[in-house]
């Protein structure tokens, strides 16, 4: 059967007839060779018989028969391996049972044998993409595109490749075509280009495309997915105001009211309290990839009936950000000053660089170092020795956490590991920490959030505490010194498991409602507790 450039006789006069007539036709054209091969056994040559083969194999495909087809195409292939025809439709057909690898193979073969056949890029493109193989896929539907640049599915797939790299910018041109070439691939196409534009911080443009995805099919998964994402513009809108303000208010029922940190007064009483909280912040600069800004946050609680354990503190900070991908650099640095039961506790300043890794779409890391000096007023209580009771002094922290984005980046679940050592003026304060904690955030139905977290924090004390002589268990505060007959070094294991629900309403307020609770196992009595704190919470921002 003879050939017309890239395509055969017969599949030339078919493509001027109705498609009705195909089906007809090409069964004629079989049926005739078949029965010339029975009564001219001469023309049943290798050739011949690659020619009906190669017809039935068309007519299959035609039908959707891929399977059928495979296995003609084979045959049509190993009896005439230079045939670049029979490798292009093996290929093609490969691809459609999803055989890409395969089919790469194949449709390379057919370019090397033809390189006319230039619509065969399109589909090489095609199983490299599937294949993962972007950088190899890229220049198939460049090509593709020279050779038919009015092919909408083409202009898409070049952009999707683009994409996939992480080339956003450059992916823009096809999409745009695609849409105007097949109002088909509008809803695909403008949804990677709106992601492609949101993650270029081209918001306006990202909520044109978003709106567009949406008016398509809002019910559809793509649509919902915009959705989120017109969500998630209106939070960063509010995120880039050169001021925000939040504050909050919460009831806290405390079974074993505890000063903190480190543990200096246990209670061993119950009592309820309201705290309060507000924050300020300004940004003079606030741009897409740095910003530098200061800020002032209040807190207060105050309890039903110890007040000795209330706490006030004001806060102030100044801040700044700079993102160069794949990594967003943080410095902040901040001054806090501490009451308890109205009267000055401490001052601490805190210097804290950090550095985020996006070490892919749905994995992040987060390096972080602090250093704190402390100064506490009246540590040492009257009578006794600052050098074991003197608290002020440093302490340094520095731990990674690696985040797992899942759920379409709805949720994540987190794995921290963090050191730290503190070094005091007085020998009952050193320690050296390690923590591991771990935690899950994730969306549950009717808009609530759900946040599940564990902590185990080990504190090794390195000198003898003046604790581990002649602690009584109904005596409060720091209590007397017994230097002499002090024989053993702290040591803590603390446990600690919350979970938290939570429900926005609207963009600017909260509820949210929590449990934590705490074991503190130590060698030494004074300073073993177990603590449960149940919170009720309402929250805003603007």
């Amino acid at each position: 059967m003879r050939r017309l450039g890239s395509i055969t006789l017969v599949q030339h006069m078919l493509l001027s007839v109705r498609p009705w007539l195909i089906s007809c036709l090409w069964n004629l054209c079989i049926y005739g060779c078949s029965l010339m091969m029975v009564l001219c056994p001469s023309l049943g040559s290798a050739a011949e018989q690659a020619e009906l083969e190669y017809a039935k194999g068309v007519v299959e495909y035609g039908k959707g028969n891929y399977l059928e087809a495979l296995e003609h195409f084979r045959t049509v292939v190993a009896l005439t391996p230079e045939d670049p025809n029979a490798r292009f439709y093996l290929g093609l057909t490969q691809n459609r049972l999803g055989e890409f690898g395969s089919a790469i193979t194949q449709l390379e073969k057919t370019l090397q044998l033809d390189p006319s056949l230039r619509y065969t890029h399109y589909h090489l493109g095609i199983a490299y993409f599937q294949e993962q193989r972007f950088s190899e896929a890229l220049p198939q539907f460049q090509r593709a595109a020279e050779f038919d640049p009015q092919n909408a599915a083409v202009q898409f797939y070049q952009g999707y490749t683009l994409y996939q790299m992480k080339q956003y910018r450059d992916a823009l041109p096809p999409f745009e075509r695609s849409i105007q070439m097949d109002a088909a691939l509008v809803q695909s196409a403008q949804y990677y280009r709106g992601v492609s534009l949101f993650t270029l911080e081209n918001d306006a443009q990202a909520r044109v495309a978003f709106e567009a995805v949406r008016a398509v099919d809002a019910t559809s998964t793509i649509g919902q997915n915009a959705e989120r994402y017109l969500e998630a513009l209106k939070a960063r809108e509010r995120e880039r105001r050169w001021w925000q303000v939040q504050g909050g208010v919460s009831f806290q029922y405390d079974d074993n009211v505890i000063s903190e940190p480190n543990t200096i007064s246990i209670s061993r009483q119950s009592d309820g309290s309201m705290v309060f909280d507000i924050g300020a912040k300004v940004f003079p600069v606030r741009q897409a990839l740095w910003d530098v800004g200061a800020g002032y946050d209040f807190f207060q609680s105050v309890h039903f009936s110890l007040h000795d354990f209330d706490i006030r503190s004001h806060a102030f900070s100044l801040f700044g950000r700079l993102k160069v991908e794949p990594v967003t650099f943080r410095l902040s640095t901040s001054y806090a000053l501490t009451a308890l039961d109205n009267a000055r506790f401490s001052e601490t300043l805190t210097l804290q660089p950090s550095a985020t890794i996006k070490q892919s779409e749905t994995f992040l890391g987060l390096v972080a170092l602090q250093y704190r000096p402390e100064n506490f007023s009246n540590d040492v209580p009257a009578g006794q020795l600052a050098a074991v009771r003197g608290r002020d002094g440093w302490n340094v922290r520095v731990g990674y956490d690696q985040f797992w984005l899942f759920n379409n980046k709805r949720s994540y679940a987190r794995l921290g590991y963090h050191y730290d050592t503190q070094r005091s003026d007085g020998s009952d304060w050193d320690y050296n920490g390690h923590e591991v904690s771990l935690g899950v955030q994730t969306p549950l139905g009717a808009g609530l959030t759900l946040d599940v977290n564990g902590t185990y924090y080990r504190f090794d004390y390195q000198n003898i505490n003046s604790f581990s002589c002649c602690y009584q268990p109904d005596t409060r505060g720091l209590g007397d010194l017994d230097l002499a007959n002090d024989t053993q070094k702290r040591t803590d294991n603390r446990f600690t498991a919350g979970v938290a629900l939570s429900r926005d309403f609207g963009p600017y307020v909260t509820l949210s409602a929590g449990y934590v609770h705490t074991s503190n196992q130590s060698n030494i009595p004074f300073f073993d507790y177990r603590r449960n704190l149940v919170t009720l919470a309402v929250s805003g921002r603007y």
